[in-house]
């Protein structure tokens, strides 16, 4: 930008952002001789918005505008859902049946995901959120706390994995973690996000699934939601997304499902 530009800094404006943005649009190339891809298009804008924004805190008296209000990002399509499908979800459970120490764990933890919960909102759970049947999330993306109903067989997987942590001589308390560690270095604590993945990595290789992720099942459910014919206002809840548009992508993927079956 500092190249580009023959401006000092009090004296830019707005107009001046744009037409960076419209040489950034269609002038520059990437090495390849590409037009540069929105996403970097972004970033460039990003930047020039974080630094601006830091200079008018710091300096208000050098600039009486901020010159990057009103400039707009590129519109950028979301990512595709990419939710499992019933073959995938068979091979996933037949696999975890012939886990060793890890199975009831890894049993509950898919059941979590199952039901749409994020990775990180599934190694923040404490104890005391698993009432039997509901599960009580206070610590979310979206800052919004909510309740998500759970199926009577993932009931049954959680149960039977707190109960096999009881009989293994543990004393569950209402803070206790909710899953835990089976990691050498870290056994019997709270299982990490790093170690989620891990987990979840492994029953893919063995599924022989090798891209599986945890983000993957909150799609999966998201879909089923809308092909089991839930409204997606209330599936929009059970799941916690708060962009509209965001929620969207699962309509489209459940009406493209419906449409092949």
């Amino acid at each position: 930008f500092l190249s580009w530009t023959d401006q000092a800094w009090f004296d830019l404006k707005p107009r001046h952002i744009a037409l960076y943005k419209a040489y950034l649009v269609e002038e520059v190339r990437t090495a390849q001789g590409k037009p540069l891809a929105k996403s970097s298009i972004n970033s460039a804008i990003t930047t020039l918005k974080s630094f601006f924004g830091w200079l008018g805190q710091c300096y208000p008296d050098l600039m009486a505008a901020h010159p990057t209000v009103g400039v707009k990002f590129e519109k950028l399509p979301l990512p595709p859902v990419q939710s499992l499908s019933e073959e995938q979800m068979r091979r996933v459970w037949v696999v975890l049946e012939q886990l060793g120490e890890t199975k009831p764990r890894d049993l509950a933890l898919i059941h979590l995901l199952s039901h749409g919960l994020r990775a990180g909102e599934i190694v923040a759970l404490n104890v005391g959120a698993f009432d039997g049947r509901l599960l009580f999330l206070a610590d979310t993306k979206t800052n919004e706390p909510r309740l998500v109903p759970l199926r009577k067989a993932s009931q049954q997987g959680l149960q039977d994995y707190l109960g096999w942590r009881q009989a293994g001589g543990e004393v569950l308390l209402e803070d206790s973690p909710l899953l835990l560690s089976h990691h050498q270095g870290r056994k019997g604590e709270r299982l990490s996000y790093h170690g989620l993945h891990f987990a979840i990595e492994r029953i893919g290789e063995l599924a022989e699934l090798p891209q599986l992720h945890p983000h993957q099942f909150r799609h999966t459910y998201a879909t089923e939601l809308l092909l089991q014919g839930v409204d997606p206002m209330h599936a929009k809840r059970l799941t916690g997304h708060r962009s509209e548009q965001a929620f969207k992508r699962y309509t489209v993927r459940s009406e493209q499902e419906a449409a092949i079956g």
